[in-house]
Protein backbone atom coordinates (compact mmCIF):
# COMPACT_ATOMS: atom_id res chain seq x y z
CA UNK A 1 0.00 0.00 0.00
CA UNK A 2 1.04 3.56 -0.79
CA UNK A 3 0.76 6.76 1.12
CA UNK A 4 0.32 9.95 -0.54
CA UNK A 5 0.75 13.34 1.53
CA UNK A 6 -1.32 15.52 -1.26
CA UNK A 7 -1.01 19.63 -1.10
CA UNK A 8 -4.41 20.62 -0.06
CA UNK A 9 -5.67 24.07 1.28
CA UNK A 10 -8.54 25.71 1.80
CA UNK A 11 -10.18 27.81 -0.88
CA UNK A 12 -7.26 30.05 -1.40
CA UNK A 13 -9.73 32.80 -3.56
CA UNK A 14 -8.62 35.28 -0.36
CA UNK A 15 -5.27 34.60 -0.37
CA UNK A 16 -3.26 38.15 -0.25
CA UNK A 17 -0.74 36.14 -2.17
CA UNK A 18 -1.10 33.86 -5.59
CA UNK A 19 -1.00 30.12 -4.40
CA UNK A 20 1.96 29.81 -7.25
CA UNK A 21 3.95 32.86 -5.91
CA UNK A 22 3.37 30.95 -2.58
CA UNK A 23 4.75 27.67 -3.79
CA UNK A 24 7.73 29.45 -5.30
CA UNK A 25 8.40 31.32 -2.22
CA UNK A 26 8.78 28.47 0.06
CA UNK A 27 10.76 26.49 -2.80
CA UNK A 28 13.06 28.93 -3.30
CA UNK A 29 13.64 29.87 0.53
CA UNK A 30 13.88 25.66 1.25
CA UNK A 31 16.32 25.70 -1.61
CA UNK A 32 18.65 28.24 -0.17
CA UNK A 33 18.73 26.69 2.98
CA UNK A 34 18.52 23.23 3.00
CA UNK A 35 21.90 22.81 1.92
CA UNK A 36 23.18 24.65 4.88
CA UNK A 37 24.79 23.38 7.66
CA UNK A 38 23.08 24.79 10.36
CA UNK A 39 19.81 24.35 8.66
CA UNK A 40 16.31 23.74 10.86
CA UNK A 41 12.95 24.20 10.50
CA UNK A 42 12.86 27.38 12.61
CA UNK A 43 15.27 29.44 9.79
CA UNK A 44 13.38 27.93 7.09
CA UNK A 45 10.24 29.06 8.73
CA UNK A 46 11.92 32.11 9.65
CA UNK A 47 13.11 32.80 5.73
CA UNK A 48 9.46 32.15 4.55
CA UNK A 49 8.26 34.68 6.79
CA UNK A 50 10.40 37.58 5.77
CA UNK A 51 9.54 36.55 1.96
CA UNK A 52 5.96 37.01 3.11
CA UNK A 53 6.13 40.62 4.82
CA UNK A 54 7.92 41.53 2.02
CA UNK A 55 4.62 40.66 -0.26
CA UNK A 56 2.02 42.39 1.75
CA UNK A 57 2.21 44.06 5.34
CA UNK A 58 -1.97 43.68 5.36
CA UNK A 59 -1.83 40.40 7.26
CA UNK A 60 -0.24 38.84 10.19
CA UNK A 61 1.40 35.30 9.03
CA UNK A 62 1.79 32.02 10.76
CA UNK A 63 4.00 29.59 9.42
CA UNK A 64 4.17 25.72 10.64
CA UNK A 65 6.22 23.26 9.23
CA UNK A 66 5.08 19.14 10.01
CA UNK A 67 7.65 16.60 9.62
CA UNK A 68 6.15 13.37 9.06
CA UNK A 69 7.99 10.42 9.94
CA UNK A 70 7.95 6.70 8.80
CA UNK A 71 9.00 4.62 11.85
CA UNK A 72 9.77 1.80 10.01
CA UNK A 73 11.59 1.76 6.21
CA UNK A 74 9.41 -0.26 4.28
CA UNK A 75 5.80 0.05 6.43
CA UNK A 76 3.17 2.10 6.26
CA UNK A 77 3.52 3.13 9.90
CA UNK A 78 3.81 6.95 10.02
CA UNK A 79 4.73 9.29 13.08
CA UNK A 80 2.35 12.52 12.59
CA UNK A 81 2.15 15.32 15.56
CA UNK A 82 0.38 18.58 14.42
CA UNK A 83 -2.37 20.49 15.85
CA UNK A 84 -3.60 23.53 14.28
CA UNK A 85 -6.64 25.56 15.44
CA UNK A 86 -7.83 29.01 14.41
CA UNK A 87 -10.68 31.27 14.56
CA UNK A 88 -10.96 33.79 11.82
CA UNK A 89 -13.10 35.39 8.83
CA UNK A 90 -13.58 33.51 5.74
CA UNK A 91 -13.63 36.15 3.89
CA UNK A 92 -10.43 37.86 4.72
CA UNK A 93 -8.17 34.86 6.87
CA UNK A 94 -7.08 31.39 5.18
CA UNK A 95 -4.23 28.72 4.86
CA UNK A 96 -2.38 27.12 2.44
CA UNK A 97 -0.52 23.88 2.81
CA UNK A 98 2.42 22.85 0.34
CA UNK A 99 4.81 19.30 0.51
CA UNK A 100 8.37 20.33 0.38
CA UNK A 101 9.85 17.83 -2.20
CA UNK A 102 10.99 15.01 -0.79
CA UNK A 103 14.78 13.60 -1.43
CA UNK A 104 15.92 9.99 -1.80
CA UNK A 105 14.93 9.33 1.99
CA UNK A 106 11.14 8.74 1.51
CA UNK A 107 10.93 7.72 5.40
CA UNK A 108 10.31 11.59 6.11
CA UNK A 109 8.13 14.11 4.34
CA UNK A 110 7.80 17.64 5.43
CA UNK A 111 4.69 19.76 5.05
CA UNK A 112 4.53 23.49 5.00
CA UNK A 113 1.45 25.51 6.57
CA UNK A 114 0.80 29.05 6.29
CA UNK A 115 -1.56 30.86 7.75
CA UNK A 116 -2.55 34.38 6.96
CA UNK A 117 -5.14 36.57 9.33
CA UNK A 118 -6.48 40.15 7.95
CA UNK A 119 -5.47 42.91 10.54
CA UNK A 120 -7.82 45.21 9.46
CA UNK A 121 -11.33 44.86 11.83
Amino acid sequence: MNVEIGNRSLDNENSPIPKEKLTTLIDEVYGERKEKSDFTYNNLIQGILEGLNKHSSFYKYIVTVTDVQNKQSGSNDFELEHYFGASWSSKKDGLFQYCLPSEEDTSSQSVVTIVWISKSI
